[in-house]
């Protein structure tokens, strides 16, 4: 736990007006640089990553992160939210004491941009690949399988799927990953019918 104290500290030591004059992308990667750095040192990687699949679904919630960010709230209130969030996520200690600091740096505003930092960290590190789902309707739990199967297939590396829901795609899905996007919606489908059409009158 010693290497977690020091980092810690580190984090405290940082200057509120450098950071300030930061952008929050810029403030939330050096964040989540140090919780990357702290859960490897700790040997608590997957714990924390499960940790950060937590906090993100909790942060669904958005009363929850005005809450933490309100101004009128005491120190002592927000400690003891984040110890009643961390009993009820069973959060590892690393990842409690990590939303401690946040709120001693008054810098909760930047948690979801954290989550989503460390996230991209972890799956660089691990040489996974995110890949964005679109779709009309949620896929079952079959059709997830079948699509992860498939992709990590023609790939060839391991596969984070991420879905996110548009009623305009009408059926089908459009993928996204790195620079690159494949269109297999019903929408796209029916748009190159429409300017093939066009093209014969």
């Amino acid at each position: 736990m010693s290497e977690l104290k020091s980092i810690l500290t580190l984090i405290r030591s940082c200057k509120e007006e450098k950071m300030k004059r930061q952008s929050r992308l810029e403030v939330a990667k050096k964040y989540a640089v140090a919780l990357w750095e702290t859960a490897a040192q700790d040997d608590n990687m997957l714990k924390v990553f499960q940790d950060v699949q937590k906090l993100q679904t909790a942060c669904r919630d958005q009363t929850l992160l005005k809450k933490l960010n309100m101004p009128l709230l005491s120190k002592t209130q927000k400690d003891d939210l984040v110890s009643t969030i961390a009993k009820s996520l069973n959060l590892n200690i690393i990842t409690k004491n990590f939303l401690t600091v946040l709120i001693e740096n008054r810098r909760f505003d930047v948690l979801e941009n954290v989550l989503n930092t460390f996230k991209d960290i972890y799956f660089q590190k691990n040489n996974i690949l995110k890949v964005v789902v679109e779709t009309a309707q949620p896929l079952n739990n079959n059709q997830e399988q079948k699509l992860k199967t498939g992709l990590e297939k023609k790939l060839k590396k391991e596969v984070w799927l991420s879905y996110k829901l548009n009623e305009n795609l009408l059926g089908g899905l459009t993928l996204y990953y790195d620079s690159v996007q494949i269109d297999d919606s019903l929408k796209n489908k029916l748009n190159t019918i429409q300017q093939v059409m066009k093209g014969l009158k």
